[in-house]
């Protein structure tokens, strides 16, 4: 199954795949979860939970042996930049892999030479924006996953381009709290200091909800909903994709929508680029200089931050971490 077969099967992008989809029993996972994704789920749910789609969702941490890529002609990749950037450190060519592999479109730069020509991107889109009047957010309250420098910058950039009235709209949260992973006194203070800037921004008036709450609501029609998430260890989240398959809206960037639109719902899907630019983050050295230096950045960031540092990565792929922080980029 690629792309192309994707856009001419009226049966696979007609129907909605977060309900009754023909396909459904098709479209299962050939990969099973290993030890190691398995842990790696628990630690992230429910926003790691499976789901169906026409690109078949994957974590990096069930790939043990490249062959097993080629059970499925193209692959949604849902981790993050840490285990995107350890996959490659583990895997520096792409051997016999004919399959497409679709990463977070942010990551494209990233993308070693060796592999380019096995990978696309993909970005999660609403299909149509209307008026909201209400507003949802949600975070795994981790540093891992979302740091606190990350989580004020989002918070500043969103407040910006929001409705004038955004302030007085209801409001709904859901955070799922972490603890164990790092300093109990950090945790602590990084939780404090997570709620009272959320209140700065965005107000007081949130009604927070539990798991089941969020799940069981039928429709989020009219809801604007933020998944504040720094993409370290997972790129692709199932609640974005619950929320926006019952018709939430997040808020699309118009200089960055290009590719083949994939639904995934009647609401909502993703936008495909099937190939690569040329030019990665290495040769960005010598012909753009300041966006070489954004991406660095990020990369260093990404490799020195707790989802490197301090998240409790298998054994061996600890000892990688570690060994990559210590060594420099």
């Amino acid at each position: 199954m690629n792309i192309e077969h994707l856009n001419r099967s009226k049966n696979l992008l007609t129907a909605d795949w977060f309900s009754n989809h023909p396909e459904k029993k098709y479209s299962k996972n050939f990969l099973p979860h290993t030890a190691d994704s398995s842990s790696l789920k628990e630690i992230l749910w429910p926003i790691a939970m499976d789901y169906d789609n026409p690109l078949n969702a994957v974590f990096l941490l069930q790939i043990p042996h490249l062959e097993m890529l080629n059970q499925k002609s193209v692959w949604l990749i849902r981790d993050g930049l840490v285990p995107l950037m350890w996959f490659f450190n583990k895997n520096p060519n792409p051997k016999n892999v004919k399959s497409k592999l679709l990463v977070e479109q942010s990551f494209a730069d990233f993308i070693p030479n060796k592999w380019r020509d096995r990978f696309g991107t993909y970005k999660i889109v609403t299909k149509n924006m209307k008026p909201y009047k209400n507003i949802c957010v949600s975070a795994l309250l981790l540093e891992a996953y979302c740091s606190l420098d990350y989580f004020v910058n989002s918070l500043k950039e969103s407040t910006n381009i929001l409705d004038k009235n955004y302030f007085k709209m209801p409001k709904t949260s859901f955070f799922v709290h972490r603890f164990g992973y790092s300093n109990p006194a950090n945790e602590q203070i990084y939780s404090s200091r997570f709620m009272l800037e959320l209140f700065k921004h965005f107000g007081l008036n949130f009604n927070p909800i539990n798991w089941n709450q969020l799940s069981e609501q039928s429709e989020y029609n009219e809801t604007l909903y933020f998944d504040f998430n720094e993409k370290l260890l997972i790129a692709d989240s199932f609640i974005t994709h619950l929320i926006l398959s019952r018709g939430g809206q997040i808020l699309n960037d118009k200089n960055e929508l290009s590719g083949k639109y994939i639904p995934f719902s009647i609401f909502h899907g993703v936008l495909v680029e099937e190939n690569l630019k040329k030019t990665n983050i290495k040769q960005l050295s010598n012909k753009d200089k300041n966006q070489y230096e954004l991406l660095n950045k990020r990369l260093v960031s990404a490799m020195t931050s707790e989802a490197n540092k301090k998240f409790p990565w298998p054994n061996w792929f600890a000892e990688w971490t570690m060994a990559s922080t210590k060594q420099g980029l």
